[in-house]
């Protein structure tokens, strides 16, 4: 049997794809089937500015026009779910009646058609006495050709022949090649299940949010800064006739000298970089989700917003909101580092190297369906600003949220959650992240 790759008529090539979509491996799945529909209609009408992985993303599993695809395999996922699926359906049906055969190569979304030669008549277990309408009638060799058993002899009942398998040069390639197909429809397989259980943990975990038809916040506070006040600077310019004060004042303050309420200004403007960076992956995700946000940080934050709306807060020793909501929690920030109140001890704290390059930081995720505001919570916070750059990271990957599969108690999703992560920072940047505790109740 031969395949030839030739211009398709539509016609053929739709009823190919119905004998697909109709078979027992596509039935069970309507993603793979619209997936698979959609990319034979665009092939056959030559439309392949139709057929990119962002457009696809959009048409079929409704993503926005410009989401990431880079952070969502969506579709990458699901085209490899189809092809696994088509071999799987010529392996255990053959090979079609339509008489087309319709692929997916690997790193392309176009379907390529082979037409199939099928075996000519002469080929065929009929008989061309029969294919002419002619009888046929059984001939018999003439009776002295017949060997007849020797009476003297004793009989022996034969059983049935022996099957015996012959491996020649043809059949061991063509075992070999089932063989390599088989353990690569396995490796598959297991890939696909392993990333259909992240993004189940994944999709689980943003649930709240994803169900809740009100819009979330994500809220991140600031650190917090002192300045001198305008009074201090002109007392002190007077005093030690500092001429130009407004262009910068370095003020010698005498040790054990005591500066009174009035002579400092606070301000919790001052944001880290690694919230920031974590405020931008959150949103991402929440974006990806389809979920609207409403962005919040310094003093902008009140109780009744707490209540209204399912909220992210970011940050740790800078979010006063994050101190106060989990300070009942078993693992909480205090003392400058992660405290378990179970033990009554300081167990996690943050360390650098001598020459500052290398660091070990560790947060606190809190992801609270009922919180004590009345609505679902989810805290990030970490000793530094680093740790919760790397939490957010851990949370918004469904790939590593794959590694709390084994760790999380059943029904988790319904219950609180404290993660304790681990992460280690190189010039300022997570580059690793481990689960250290896990806690629910």
């Amino acid at each position: 049997m031969q395949y030839m790759i030739v211009e398709i008529d539509a016609i053929l090539a739709e009823q190919a794809l119905e004998e697909l979509l109709h078979g027992h491996s596509f039935s069970s799945s309507k993603q793979c089937q619209a997936l698979l529909r959609y990319i034979v209609k665009h092939t056959l009408n030559g439309e392949g500015n139709m057929l990119r992985e962002r457009v696809i993303g959009s048409e079929v599993f409704g993503r926005a026009p410009d989401y990431d695809t880079g952070n969502d395999p969506v579709v990458r996922s699901r085209a490899a779910e189809v092809r696994k699926r088509l071999a799987q359906h010529y392996m255990q049906k053959g090979e079609p009646r339509s008489g087309i055969r319709i692929d997916i190569p690997n790193g392309s979304y176009r379907a390529t058609f082979e037409t199939i030669e099928l075996p000519s008549r002469s080929d065929s277990l009929s008989s061309p006495l029969e294919d002419a309408g002619v009888a046929w009638q059984p001939q018999f060799p003439p009776m002295d050709t017949v060997a007849l058993p020797d009476p003297s002899e004793p009989e022996v009942l034969a059983g049935p022949a022996p099957l015996v398998l012959r491996a020649g040069r043809w059949s061991a390639w063509r075992w070999s090649l089932l063989l390599a197909g088989l353990l690569a429809i396995a490796w598959f397989s297991q890939r696909e299940i392993i990333h259909m259980r992240a993004e189940l943990t994944f999709n689980r975990f943003w649930s709240p949010f994803t169900s809740s038809p009100k819009d979330a916040v994500v809220y991140f506070g600031g650190s917090y800064t002192y300045y001198l006040s305008s009074g201090f600077i002109s007392n002190y310019q007077s005093e030690h006739r500092v001429p130009n004060a407004n262009s910068g004042l370095i003020a010698d303050i005498q040790n054990g000298k005591l500066l009174n309420q009035s002579s400092l200004v606070s301000n919790n403007s001052l944001i880290g970089l690694g919230d920031v960076a974590a405020v931008a992956r959150v949103a991402s995700t929440l974006t990806r989700l389809g979920k609207k946000y409403d962005l919040r940080y310094g003093s902008d934050l009140t109780v009744t917003d707490l209540h209204a709306s399912p909220t992210v807060l970011i940050g740790g020793f800078s979010n006063m909101w994050t101190l106060e909501l989990t300070d009942s929690f078993r693992y909480s920030l205090d003392q400058g580092g992660i405290v378990d109140h179970q033990q009554h001890k300081l167990v996690w704290v943050q360390s650098n190297s001598t020459d500052g390059v290398k660091g070990e930081d560790y947060v606190i995720v809190s992801r609270i369906p009922n919180s004590v505001t009345g609505s679902f919570a989810l805290f990030i916070a970490g000793i530094n600003t680093y740790s919760n750059q790397a939490a957010a990271n851990f949370i918004c990957d469904a790939e590593k949220m794959n590694a709390l599969t084994g760790s999380l108690p059943r029904g988790w999703e319904k219950r609180n959650l404290q993660l304790v992560l681990h992460t280690t920072v190189i010039n300022q940047v997570p580059i690793s992240t481990e689960v250290v505790a896990v806690h629910s109740w």
